[in-house]
């Protein structure tokens, strides 16, 4: 019984984990930039202590039969974890001078409240004084810290240079990461550093002015696989049910008797 158990309580921790990943990647379906998140799953392995065979100078191991019947009825699956979809969404075309779009890896580089951050929403805004500032009200980086904008036509350029009625002004930082050290997800659109990982400058990408990158959630499959996630939490439920009532009434019973 206790295997069947643990089994059906991991793997309904696993679901509810999974549900969380699900219900935030469609609620950020809308976000500009977004990259979904995909759940992984590992197996958690119990192990019987028990119908040991004793070796050559004292050592003991587990019997090959007892190790067929450990593996069999003692390994769970848990949720391992989730990984970022760093594949791109669709580019939409705004016309807005102050909408970018990275065609490529890359990401546009703020100054976030912990530090340099990382971020595909270019939706940008200007703030009181010109300062050039991401959705979130953090400032965007150039090539000597934040930049600053004065009044006129801006244009960006696909290296991420920028001009403000025909003169040089700045060079947003488009940073690429190697994709063995990809950045972490801080929510939303937002990304950090993995520790360890260094931003590098960007070759293989571009800055499309006048366009957002759309969330690259696929809605219509987000919603199936919910539903799916659901049903399967729903069912694990019902068996924890049977575990903690009829199976333990059955126990009781049969106690009873002797």
């Amino acid at each position: 019984m206790n295997s069947g158990f643990y089994a059906a309580t991991t793997g309904l921790m696993a679901k509810m984990q999974a549900l969380d990943v699900a219900a935030n990647n469609l609620a950020n379906s809308g976000t500009t930039g977004f990259k979904a998140q995909k759940e992984f799953y590992s197996a958690m392995q119990a192990q019987l202590a028990s119908a040991t065979a004793t070796l050559a100078g004292g050592a003991s191991r587990m019997s090959p039969a007892t190790s067929a019947i450990n593996q069999a009825v003692n390994s769970f699956g848990v949720l391992g974890g989730a990984k970022t979809d760093f594949s791109a969404g669709s580019l939409e075309h705004t016309g807005n001078d102050l909408d970018l779009a990275i065609d490529g890896p890359g990401f546009i580089t703020v100054a976030g409240p912990s530090g340099t951050a990382y971020t595909r929403n270019g939706s940008l805004t200007l703030g009181p004084n010109g300062e050039l500032l991401s959705s979130s009200g953090d400032a965007v980086l150039g090539k000597n810290g934040p930049i600053q904008l004065p009044q006129g036509q801006m244009s960006v350029g696909s290296d991420g240079s920028i001009t403000v009625n025909g003169q040089d002004v700045d060079q947003i930082q488009i940073a690429e990461f190697d994709k063995s050290t990809p950045p972490l997800s801080l929510g939303g659109a937002m990304f950090i550093a993995a520790p360890g990982a260094t931003a590098q400058a960007a070759s293989n990408s571009s800055v499309q002015q006048g366009f957002l990158e759309a969330s690259n959630m696929n809605t219509i499959g987000g919603s199936v696989g919910l539903v799916s996630l659901q049903r399967g939490a729903e069912m694990l439920e019902k068996a924890l049910t049977m575990f903690n009532t009829d199976f333990n009434k059955t126990v009781i019973e049969e106690v009873a008797k002797t």
